[in-house]
């Protein structure tokens, strides 16, 4: 007998965009607009910008009538003071962070996936990313386990203790999938 299928019909689907500056953010929009989705992430990888240059960048998704519901960018966590891993600097993380909501976001995100388990193995890397047991006191955490990579539970069980909110898809396969296959994926 097979399981039932679950109801999408409330599902809001959106696609996380990534951009520079205002021209590659209206091509993305242009693109995700054209694939029908409503909603977007916004991933800004630019080094330190003025309030008014990421309001620049996120002018031409909104123009388009995409909702931007998260403004991101990503550093390294090892090394967070190099600009050559995603482009996005400190200063401009925590601009985002503190001001996402100015730009029309309902949040703000940072590292939002990869391609192994953080959490999983004797010494989980997550353990090693600068200044992570902040990270996991401010951040929600959501883990979708790969397979093949077991979460430490024990680990998990530290985050918890310290106060983490962590949510975990157990049931949920994690596809992979890179920005280069995703036009073959959702092609127009």
């Amino acid at each position: 007998m097979a399981a039932a299928r679950p109801d999408f019909g409330n599902l809001r689907l959106g696609i996380s965009i990534s951009a520079t500056n205002a021209e590659q953010a209206a091509a993305e929009a242009a693109w995700a607009t054209k694939a029908g989705f409503q909603r977007v992430q916004l991933n800004v990888w630019s080094g330190a910008l003025t309030d008014e240059q990421v309001e620049a960048i996120c002018a031409p998704v909104t123009g388009t009538g995409l909702r931007i519901v998260a403004l991101g960018c990503y550093l390294n966590p090892l090394d967070p003071a190099n600009q050559a891993y995603m482009g996005a600097s400190v200063d401009l993380m925590r601009s985002l962070a503190a001001n996402h909501r100015a730009h029309g976001a309902r949040t703000f995100v940072t590292w939002s996936g990869g391609h192994h388990d953080r959490f999983a193995g004797s010494d989980p890397p997550f353990r090693h990313w600068y200044q992570w047991e902040q990270l996991a006191r401010l951040a929600k955490l959501v883990i979708c386990p790969r397979l093949g990579f077991s979460p430490n539970q024990d680990f998990i069980a530290e985050l918890r203790k310290k106060g983490t909110d962590i949510i975990f898809l157990n049931e949920v396969t994690a596809v992979s999938y890179t920005h280069l296959t995703l036009p073959t994926i959702y092609s127009v």
